[in-house]
């Protein structure tokens, strides 16, 4: 079994919207801004340290809150 992260709104090739309109996207997220490349690291270092070792099959979403904020 394996953890994944699931990244929302990020600055990249395949998020044309959040790199090439960035202030429009953060408008829209409940963190009132894109992610970074640290949010990313961030959460692939909790998963690969020992502090997520018994994190298992679980997908952490790095995504400004975007997830909640729609409920």
């Amino acid at each position: 079994m394996v953890s994944a992260i699931a990244p929302g709104a990020f600055a990249s090739e395949m998020n044309r919207a959040a790199r090439d309109h960035e202030d429009e996207v953060a408008r829209r997220l409940p963190a009132g801004r894109i992610g970074t490349d640290e949010d990313m690291a961030g959460a692939a270092i909790f998963l690969a340290s020992r502090a997520g070792d018994h994190v298992v099959g679980h997908t952490l979403v790095v995504d400004g809150g975007v997830t909640y904020a729609r409920g």
